[in-house]
């Protein structure tokens, strides 16, 4: 018993010497390790914590169904504040809201601006106005409207823009006026083409030489020509039937190549066909 006693205070003394044997400048690294460690400690647990939070609540308000919009710098209306959106911007689905999206030095976005807010209020949902810091030639829009979400690029004028929206939310104001206008445009159109003397059964070919399906409706026009149709060419960049085009039907083209419009009701028909189906569009336009 007295040996056990013995051999325990011997370590203790051991323990203190070799304590009492390490210099100050030893105990003040050993004490910063420590202040070190508890402080890393500290921090991982809290960082931690507040990640946990912040993505609970990135949850929370990430409604499901949301869709990524995949955008650059983003200007505020008042272009006031930049926000670098480089990482995807989410908006909710199930929140109506009219986004339209414009450029500086765009001209057309700046006339369209006011078109865009009038039919937004006329849907009855909130209008943002947003932009690109990059050159954009012409504006576009993000629709979320009864829970579903529309993207559109490149409006080229107000008929454009009206029409998209009434296809896509058949809203009975905007639908009206739509047609009201179109009536319009469609009788200024016919009267146009007929001041460029093209008869009312003439089927305008616009078309571009650039375009591969263009290429490929070529022979068949041809065709249909020797065979006593009426067709009337117009290519997209030069020429007079540029200028048919750019006079008389700037609100009835589509924007897409190859197009084929009868002069008599102004109907549009894009895309290649076959030589039945242009046939058929021709004999319904000798109709008008």
């Amino acid at each position: 018993m007295a040996n056990e006693k013995n051999k325990k205070r011997a370590n203790k003394e051991q323990e203190s010497k070799g304590m009492g044997n390490k210099s100050p400048v030893e105990i003040l690294v050993v004490l910063l390790l420590v202040l070190l460690i508890t402080v890393n400690i500290y921090f991982v647990y809290k960082i931690g914590g507040l990640n946990e939070k912040v993505i609970g609540l990135e949850e929370q308000n990430k409604p499901v169904g949301n869709v990524p919009i995949d955008v650059n710098t983003t200007i505020g209306v008042d272009n006031s504040s930049v926000v670098d959106n480089s990482s995807n911007t989410w908006v909710a689905a199930d929140v109506d809201e009219f986004i339209y999206i414009t450029s500086e030095n765009c001209e057309l976005c700046d006339n369209l601006s006011s078109v865009a807010r009038e039919l937004a209020d006329k849907l009855n949902i909130p209008f943002k106005e947003v932009g690109f810091t990059r050159e954009l030639p012409s504006p576009g829009y993000i629709l979320i409207y009864n829970g579903s979400f529309i993207q559109f690029n490149g409006i080229r004028d107000e008929i454009s823009l009206e029409i998209e929206l009434c296809s896509v939310t058949n809203n009975e104001e905007s639908c009206d006026m739509v047609n009201m206008k179109m009536k319009d445009a469609n009788m200024e159109a016919k009267k146009c083409l007929e001041g460029y003397n093209i008869s009312k059964d003439t089927i305008i070919f616009y078309y571009s030489n650039n375009c591969g399906y263009c290429a490929q409706m070529k022979p068949i026009v041809e065709k249909l020509q020797n065979e006593g149709y009426t067709f009337y060419w117009a290519e997209t960049t030069t020429g007079e039937g540029m200028d048919v085009v750019s006079n008389c039907l700037p609100n009835i083209i589509q924007g897409g190549v190859p197009e084929f419009i009868c002069a008599g009701n102004v109907n549009v028909e894009v895309g290649a066909r076959s030589e039945e189906n242009l046939r058929a569009l021709a004999d319904e336009c000798r109709l008008t």
